[in-house]
């Protein structure tokens, strides 16, 4: 029997109020993907009235963080830096991190990669091996580089005490006795690429799993996706109360 051939939907004709609609959140937000889905929009359209504005995603993008960092390094505050240049504080938050987006992926600087199209946030297996150029990268001025690490060595090598380390290197000397003491070998000796490593290592910190299958917290959470709310929305819906025989605490959902 002949199927019947499907009638093709009709083209969705814009309303312009709704272009105005997305110009205006892409120039908050800075990203097609999260100015789409805040009015509700395909991408794919949206980004084509990118282009017949003349409007260049990336270099808008590239732009919007360049100055961002540039008043963070003048010494802005986070939310006054984030208001100036339109971003949302999360996103703010993410690059001060130096958390990297990329699709439905958050990409952390110690090498963790937590994908939000699987049902669990999961570590990525080739990103849980420490590859060395990672590990060498210094993530923020207040850890110990690796170049500390080596001048740590070399000053204990001759002698010098801790406070006379913590002067030269501008730490505080409780920072150079805990780094002798957390992250020697097992011989006793201190290694600057093996304590560097070790120190790598303990970033992560993975935490327990809050989506337990079967959890009222899961499926709360799966009605609100279905209905496409974003990530930041069920976040804020989430209220956190106090059990009262205990510190346990629990998620009441409204």
């Amino acid at each position: 029997m002949l199927e019947t051939p499907k009638t093709p939907s009709p083209l969705r004709i814009y309303r312009e109020a709704e272009k105005i609609e997305f110009l205006e959140a892409f120039e908050r937000l800075g990203k097609v993907s999260l100015a789409a889905r805040e009015v509700g929009l395909h991408p794919a359209s949206c980004y084509r009235w990118l282009v017949d504005a003349g409007i260049d995603a990336k270099k808008h993008s590239r732009a919007r963080r360049a100055e961002y960092f540039r008043l963070r390094e003048a010494g802005i505050a986070r939310v006054d830096a984030a208001r100036q240049t339109g971003l949302n504080i999360r996103t703010a938050i993410d690059w001060d991190q130096r958390i990297e987006h990329a699709s439905n992926r958050r990409v952390y600087p110690d090498g963790r990669v937590i994908d939000y199209n699987k049902e669990v946030p999961v570590l990525s297996e080739a990103r849980q091996r420490l590859l060395l150029p990672l590990v060498e990268r210094q993530l923020d001025p207040r850890y110990l580089s690796l170049v500390d690490r080596e001048k740590i060595r070399d000053l204990s090598a001759t002698g010098a005490s801790i406070r006379s380390i913590a002067r030269t290197l501008l730490r505080a000397p409780s920072t150079i006795s805990r780094e002798l003491r957390r992250n020697q070998t097992d011989a006793g000796s201190y290694e600057p690429y093996a304590a560097h490593r070790t120190a790598a290592e303990r970033r992560p910190r993975p935490k327990d799993i809050k989506l337990v299958r079967g959890s009222r917290l899961r499926e709360y959470v799966q009605k609100k996706l279905q209905i496409r709310w974003s990530p930041e929305q069920i976040c804020h819906a989430l209220i956190w109360t106090c059990m009262p025989k205990g510190p346990t605490r629990m998620y009441l959902l409204s």
